[in-house]
């Protein structure tokens, strides 16, 4: 009968400890991959160091030939001379006008030009709403400004007692104007029933007159044999706007559907012309579909009611 053997691992080796393990311990104990990742730090280390020295040197050369160049800079911007000036505008003020308030001396370099001191003393005039400077290399200076346009005009009296006539524009910004036609001056209304509070060389603004723009505007397209007549707005009892004519003394109109009442004002006069005897001294368009009308008063009438019409 066969003995059953047994072996335990590591039998084989005879001493089954630890120390039967072959080490290698002449080596470092690095792998390859190790290896790889400490070169790759080391170069960039040195690209680092190589990098900022350069940086550092073209900043020091730069100074350099900044300070002790060849040409010094105040001739290096010389070398561009300002030879051309372009002007633009949307309005009537003249090429001499601007001239005068460009201020630029003779030789005066392109980028010696002090912009913001342009623009300021162009918008101190306040026909000009903005003014836009900019330059075009290699030599050219661009001026473009926006003026203010016109609706009314306003009349003052200096403490010399002189009368003076300003105009009014729609953001109620109150100048003297300049460049314009008289015969279009001339249709502009007169503006009664505000009040003018001096700043500065000039006066404060008033408020906005968009919807006496809006009602002058309408009233050019659709009605301008009515509007030419209108010589005085007065504004002291806003929202509502008063009209002032020759024959009438006071229209009034509500803002808003002014195509509406003006077709209402054409219609009363036109039927007061046929009626020469009696002639409307007070015209209310204020009211809806339909209109007040207030008779000049006569020694002999007997009927001083107001009458009242239907459109």
């Amino acid at each position: 009968m066969k003995k059953k053997q047994s072996r335990k691992r590591g039998a084989q080796n005879g001493d089954g400890s630890w120390r039967s393990i072959r080490q290698n311990v002449g080596g470092k104990g690095e792998t390859k991959l190790a290896k790889s990742r400490t070169r790759a730090r080391t170069n960039r280390f040195m690209a680092g160091t190589i990098l900022m020295a350069l940086v550092v040197g073209g900043v020091a050369i730069g100074i350099w030939y900044i300070d002790r160049g060849p040409e010094p800079v105040s001739s290096r911007i010389k070398a561009n001379p300002l030879e051309e000036i372009v002007l633009l505008t949307d309005g009537v003020l003249s090429d001499e006008w601007i001239n005068r308030r460009l201020q630029i001396p003779a030789e005066t370099g392109l980028m010696e030009v002090d912009i913001q001191a342009i623009k300021d003393r162009l918008e101190a005039d306040r026909q000009v709403e903005a003014a836009t400077i900019s330059r075009r290399f290699p030599s050219t200076l661009v001026v473009s400004l926006t003026e203010r346009a016109p609706v009314a005009r306003v009349v003052t009296q200096g403490a010399d007692g002189r009368v003076n006539v300003f105009l009014v524009a729609v953001d109620g910004i109150v100048y003297r104007g300049f460049g314009y036609d008289p015969q279009h001056l001339e249709v502009l209304p007169f503006l009664d029933g505000i009040r003018l509070v001096r700043r500065g060389s000039g006066f404060a603004p008033i408020s906005r007159l968009d919807d006496v723009e809006a009602l002058f505007s309408v009233a050019r397209q659709t009605a301008p044999h009515l509007c030419r007549q209108w010589r005085i707005v007065v504004l002291d009892r806003r929202p509502f706007i008063v009209v002032r004519t020759r024959e009438v003394k006071e229209i009034i109109f509500e803002p808003g559907a002014f195509r509406q009442q003006l077709a209402r004002l054409d219609y009363i006069l036109d039927f007061y012309q046929r009626a020469p005897d009696d002639r409307p001294s007070r015209i209310d368009l204020s009211f809806k579909n339909q209109a007040a009308v207030e008779l000049a008063i006569d020694q002999n009438s007997t009927n001083p009611n107001p009458e009242y019409t239907r459109n």
